[in-house]
């Protein structure tokens, strides 16, 4: 996929978020995490990432569907986002938090039930927390996923290396040396996650965004 085929990709924009546990607790980034201004304005990560799941649902539903949301109403929505952690149940908290730490070059913050990821800038990305009897997703045919995570990267060869040193395992091989793919991995708690090359640059996606919304 070139830079100029952005229209093909639903593009999942955003940064990681407050995390409410079970007990309404709020899990707030430890300190040093960097802070996300308020979602505002036209190029906003609500607006962008609203606009684009309309877009998605018009290219693949039957249905008419009403123009896309304005910056306005997405706003009043979701202004109180600071940012979105993608977080995983794991039986062995450590193995899961280290493995994504290794994979994102970033540290592991330690909490008895919960471990927080912080990425090689200060991003808050990954949460792991304790599930005893966590059943790990058996991809494709077993036990169904309920979340995945795509990483993008320029060159697919190190991060698989990197990926499989760490102790992920290998679910769906594709060619290395094709221009464009993805391979499909589990990592230690047995969550799928895919490493994908061949997508569009951020100047390319930067230039897409700006272009459809004005």
């Amino acid at each position: 996929m070139k830079d100029g085929d952005c229209d093909a990709y639903l593009f999942r924009i955003g940064e990681p978020h407050r995390r409410v546990g079970r007990a309404g607790g709020v899990r707030r980034a430890p300190p040093g995490a960097r802070e996300l201004g308020k979602v505002s304005g036209s190029g906003s990560p609500a607006i962008v990432a609203a606009w684009f799941a309309w877009w998605y649902l018009r290219l693949t539903s039957r249905w008419h569907l009403p123009p896309p949301p304005s910056d306005a109403f997405v706003g009043s929505i979701l202004t109180e986002i600071k940012r979105n952690v993608v977080v995983f149940d794991a039986a062995d908290l450590h193995a899961e938090s280290a493995f994504w730490a290794g994979m994102l070059g970033g540290h592991v913050f330690v909490d008895e039930t919960f471990h927080t990821v912080i990425d090689a800038v200060g991003e808050w990305r990954i949460g792991v927390q304790l599930a005893p009897q966590h059943v790990p997703p058996d991809w494709p045919d077993g036990e169904p996923q309920q979340v995945h995570l795509d990483l993008h990267v320029e060159d697919p060869r190190p991060a698989h290396d990197q990926a499989m040193r760490l102790g992920a395992r290998l679910l769906q091989a594709a060619d290395l040396d094709s221009d464009e793919g993805h391979q499909v991995y589990a990592d230690p708690a047995g969550h799928p996650f895919c490493i994908g090359w061949g997508h569009p640059s951020r100047e390319a996606l930067g230039t897409f965004v700006r272009e459809r919304l004005g």
